[in-house]
């Protein structure tokens, strides 16, 4: 899953900046990228095969594509970041301006501190900042989530009333059907 992250951030981030249908072929080369590299996924040029580092029990040991994969993957996180950033600066709307930075922030914190597991993969010291920064990913979770309750970042309302519409469909199907 890990393949997908760059590109589902690629394509989240045109989309709230407006600029993805102008943009809708980098979006498709990002899939077919990261698709391409799902694919490697299953042989040993992605990853070869697990090992103890540090304190982990198993983790990855890079294969020859690793490194590509590598290179794309911090290519878009950068910008991705930028474009997030950008947003913020280009805004006009206090609203969108609050929702780019709590975006901006969240997202740098959560790419860093997942960053530090390449320490790992790569065997570069300091290992130890691996666990620590996964925490940073937790971090960004809690500021989106904010974002979202807060601050209006996605359209909820519109999720939590056809949430209960499918909901109460579903319990009606099924009263039904068990009587």
């Amino acid at each position: 899953g890990t393949v997908f992250i760059p590109t589902a951030l690629i394509h989240f981030t045109l989309t709230l900046r407006g600029t993805k249908r102008k943009q809708k072929y980098i979006i498709k080369l990002c899939y077919l990228i990261s698709f391409f590299f799902l694919l490697l996924d299953f042989t040993p040029l992605l990853v070869k095969q697990t090992a103890p580092i540090y304190h982990v029990k198993y983790f990855t040991v890079p294969g020859i594509c690793y490194y590509i994969f590598l290179v794309y993957f911090m290519s878009l996180a950068i910008i991705g970041v930028y474009l997030l950033y950008h947003g913020y600066k280009k805004s006009n709307e206090l609203h969108k301006k609050q929702q780019f930075l709590y975006l901006f922030w969240g997202t740098l914190l959560g790419y860093v501190g997942g960053s530090f597991n390449y320490n790992l993969v790569l065997k570069i010291p300091p290992y130890w900042l691996a666990p620590w920064g996964n925490y940073l990913i937790g971090i960004y979770g809690i500021i989106i989530a904010y974002a979202i309750i807060k601050h209006q970042l996605l359209d909820i309302h519109i999720v939590i009333r056809k949430g209960i519409v499918y909901s109460i469909s579903i319990a009606a199907i099924s009263l039904l059907y068990l009587l």
